[in-house]
């Protein structure tokens, strides 16, 4: 399933998400991982930039490809003539408990104007 093409590697893998309709998609696609660590899928799926998909290893011998890996479209090409684009993309990674939990105790939202005001 892993298909070799100089220093860049190509991966089978299962894309699902959100469509720009807000509709749920999945789909199938080859994730293309340069040496540079640029990765990219093309998809039918009509995407924004920004929009966060999830990606599967399609490799069934190992027991991490059942788990998703969250992504972040960061560009998208035009539609090529198999109506496909490529999107290029980024991994999210989870932020930090202490992070989030100091943001959370250092602001609270003003009821009137819904604005986050720092806490005395």
């Amino acid at each position: 399933m892993i298909e070799e093409r100089g220093e860049d590697q190509c991966y089978g893998v299962e894309v699902s998400g959100w469509n720009a309709a807000e509709s749920f998609f999945v789909e199938k696609a080859f994730l293309e991982w340069t040496s540079a660590g640029l990765k990219s899928v093309r998809l039918k799926a009509d995407l924004r930039s920004g929009t966060v998909v999830f990606l599967r290893l399609l490799r069934h011998d190992s027991p991490t490809s059942q788990f998703p890996v969250a992504y972040q479209t960061t560009a998208l090409s035009d539609r090529e003539c198999d109506g496909r684009s490529q999107v290029c993309l980024q991994q999210l990674h989870p932020r930090e408990k202490s992070e989030a939990m100091v943001a959370r105790e250092s602001t609270r939202q003003d009821p009137a104007t819904r604005e986050l005001v720092p806490v005395a």
